[in-house]
């Protein structure tokens, strides 16, 4: 799994940091750990991160605890993942 570009050239530098931890740990299939390090970005960074990149990275934590077979908590964030992202397309429409 990978970030795309424009959100990955979006983030601070220890934002950064942090996604590339998780998202090498959800490579190793490490997806517990991956979902640790994805809720621990959106605590450290809720009120720093972008709208799309904290949308980015709910739908990452929703997907790591999915793999990890936590479902229920996954529909959860999934819901949270879709909800920002509907913002954000919503947010954008508007100044069109």
């Amino acid at each position: 799994v990978n970030i795309p570009a424009s959100v990955f050239a979006q983030m601070s530098s220890s934002e950064r940091t942090c996604a590339e931890r998780a998202t090498s740990l959800f490579n190793k299939n490490s997806f517990k750990a991956a979902a640790a390090e994805w809720k621990r970005f959106q605590t450290e960074f809720i009120t720093t991160a972008s709208e799309d990149v904290a949308a980015w990275a709910a739908f990452f934590y929703a997907f790591s605890l999915d793999k990890a077979k936590e479902r229920f908590k996954a529909v959860e964030m999934f819901g949270e993942a879709i909800e920002r992202i509907y913002q954000e397309i919503s947010i954008s429409k508007l100044f069109r």
